[in-house]
């Protein structure tokens, strides 16, 4: 089962804003392989770094296609955080990357599966770590509330976004996803005023596509009543 339109969108903004690093052309299966011999053998930012353009490729894959097999990179891209949190059990970027790679594996997974329910469980226990690491950091709140909704808990999601939304941070993002839970609801006045803050924000661009979008086609429904 994949993703919807909104969690593949918010999953590739919010890397492509935030996670990932620009590296060029990464070797495939890098993390994998055995170090050459006489070559340095990688680090934790670098596995990192690796392990993100997997994930932020996969993604972007995702929402740019109905049908790609994005299962391969991933994995890649857990090997290469498994590999960092050898390393370094105590990375927050290691810990938050993880996460989103389980949360987005356990999208794909079916619904009510077995295999869906250990990545969820997988992704809050790292996030509660990696929140532990840094104490006030935003982006575990926000996988959060995206954990909370792909386990069908609404209010749960709402209550880890909204100090996001007063703080003001990942205006973008954050309005989209309180968009998407209030068009969920029927309420399609509030979807509206979260899409248009979203808008605003202006960045990043998945984003401000999507909730154009999704403006477009409210204001369209409204104007057919």
């Amino acid at each position: 089962m994949f993703m919807s339109g909104t969690a593949i969108v918010l999953f590739a903004s919010l890397l492509g804003a935030g996670c990932s690093h620009a590296l060029g052309t990464v070797e495939l299966y890098s993390c994998a392989k055995p170090t050459a011999e006489g070559s340095k053998p990688m680090l934790t930012p670098e596995l990192v770094d690796y392990g993100n353009v997997y994930l932020d490729g996969a993604l972007r894959d995702l929402a740019n296609a109905e049908i790609v097999d994005v299962q391969a990179p991933l994995r890649q891209s857990s090997d290469c955080f498994g590999r960092a949190l050898r390393l370094t059990p105590d990375s927050y970027e290691a810990q938050l990357s993880m996460s989103v790679a389980y949360l987005a594996r356990a999208r794909l997974a079916a619904v009510g599966s077995s295999d869906r329910a250990s990545l969820l469980d997988g992704a809050r226990h790292m996030l509660g770590r990696a929140y532990m690491l840094r104490h006030g950091a935003y982006e575990p709140l926000y996988y959060l509330a995206e954990v909370a909704l792909a386990e069908g808990k609404p209010q749960e999601a709402r209550r880890l976004l909204e100090p996001l939304r007063v703080a003001g941070v990942k205006e973008g993002p954050v309005n989209m996803l309180l968009g998407s839970l209030s068009e969920r609801e029927g309420k399609a006045r509030a979807a509206e005023a979260f899409y248009r803050k979203a808008v605003a924000a202006g960045w990043p661009a998945d984003t401000l596509i999507f909730a154009a979008s999704r403006l477009r086609q409210l204001s369209s429904n409204t104007g057919a009543r």
